[in-house]
């Protein structure tokens, strides 16, 4: 049977022959997946010859990568602000620009005054925001609200695993129906890719869920619905909302907002590419 080194080098160059760019990473996290291993001991250990039914379990997790399925849709998990979470096709799969959305959120609060502060993390999908935030300010109210049902029972299945159980509230509805409760921040990482561009996307992206991807013709119709309600969510003018939006969409958004919440200031913020990818919404009521 061949070493762990020869099936990291046999790994990387399939999946670099079908064009897949982060063919190193997702090399280690096929090997550490099937072997359970960290990245550290995957390296101390190149010369370890596996077993057949590793290398086979392997060979398995490859030729579905090579017909382009997501890798945390075959592994069942995924790192977000470095930790483990579960994942599941039909949620989606997130992202690190999403980081830059939990940074903006944790600045506010460790900025603020109140502690008693309450959050809603608007399509929640897997929890990931949400618990993370919660992680790592235990002491605030942490809601979170997604329309669909399979995203509410993995939410609960990763906030079981970060041992977070009954330590954030939960709502299954959409978030125009969720006018009963105020909140003092918002965070949401909403549908934002018009339809045009779909034809067009990552083969990857075709296994995603439609439903958490489309934006509608520009690709802020869910946005648009979400900001026309923002007064009846919001606690008071101290109240803030923190968006992650595709970077075409900034000067539309901002006409949105001087629409529906005309005294509302805009903070926007780049990515590492240098691409707007945050905005932050205050003085709204």
């Amino acid at each position: 049977m061949p070493t762990i080194g020869e099936i990291l080098k046999e790994i990387k160059e399939e999946l670099s022959q079908k064009d897949i760019s982060e063919f190193q990473v997702e090399a280690e996290i096929i090997i550490e997946n099937v072997l359970n291993i960290s990245t550290e001991k995957l390296y101390s250990n190149l010369n370890h010859e596996c077993s057949k039914i590793e290398y086979e379990k392997v060979k398995k997790i490859l030729e579905k990568r090579k017909k382009r399925i997501p890798l945390p849709y075959i592994t069942r998990e995924c790192y977000f602000y470095g930790k483990k979470f579960h994942i599941s096709p039909g949620i989606l799969i997130p992202r690190p620009e999403t980081e830059l959305l939990v940074d903006r959120c944790l600045y506010n609060i460790s900025k603020s005054c109140n502690n008693n502060l309450s959050i809603l993390d608007i399509g929640t999908g897997s929890g990931i925001i949400a618990i993370t935030l919660k992680l790592i300010y235990p002491h605030i109210t942490v809601s979170a609200l997604d329309i669909s049902k399979k995203a509410i029972s993995l939410t609960k299945k990763n906030i079981k695993l970060h041992n977070l159980d009954r330590k954030i509230n939960l709502f299954n509805q959409d978030f125009r129906d969720h006018l009963n409760i105020k909140y003092n921040f918002i965070v949401a990482n909403l549908p934002y890719i018009p339809k045009k561009r779909f034809p067009s996307l990552p083969a990857e992206l075709k296994f995603e869920p439609r439903l958490a991807l489309d934006g509608g013709e520009k690709g802020i119709e869910i946005i648009a619905n979400l900001i026309e309600i923002l007064p009846d969510i919001v606690k008071d003018n101290n109240s803030k909302v923190i968006l992650e939006i595709d970077s075409t969409q900034l000067k539309y958004i901002e006409n949105l907002i001087n629409i529906y919440l005309k005294s509302a200031k805009i903070y926007s913020l780049k990515d590492l590419s240098g691409k707007d990818r945050v905005i932050e919404i205050s003085n709204i009521t």
